[in-house]
């Protein structure tokens, strides 16, 4: 799954600063719905996500002078998606472990 994470962001091309912050708030504002969270913070989640959108497409045409950034833009979504992916699994397999080994029940972290 990281590699596959890794081959699309190769696909990018350098990263910029701009996207990276970017990057960092799509993966932060990806709120699954099904989750039982409040309607308002996952309607803020969205509208966030929305004007990163935004912003990102007006980087692309003024600053970096792309005329097609779909290419570029769509990297980013692809790769902001795939860690949010491996971020559920990642504490998937942490339950997991914790279960199983027993260390829950002694580390005071995991019991946070």
């Amino acid at each position: 799954d990281f590699v596959d994470v890794f081959v699309s962001m190769g696909k990018m091309g350098e990263l910029t600063e701009r996207e990276f912050y970017a990057l960092v708030v799509l993966i932060y504002c990806d709120v699954d719905t099904s989750s039982h969270l409040p309607d308002e913070i996952i309607s803020t989640s969205q509208k966030i996500r929305d004007e990163v959108f935004k912003e990102l497409q007006e980087y692309y045409r003024k600053e970096l002078n792309l005329n097609d950034f779909s290419n570029r833009l769509g990297n980013l979504m692809t790769f902001a998606q795939g860690a949010g992916e491996l971020g559920l699994l990642m504490i998937e397999e942490l339950r997991m472990y914790s279960t199983v080994f027993d260390i829950y029940s002694d580390d005071r972290l995991f019991q946070e």
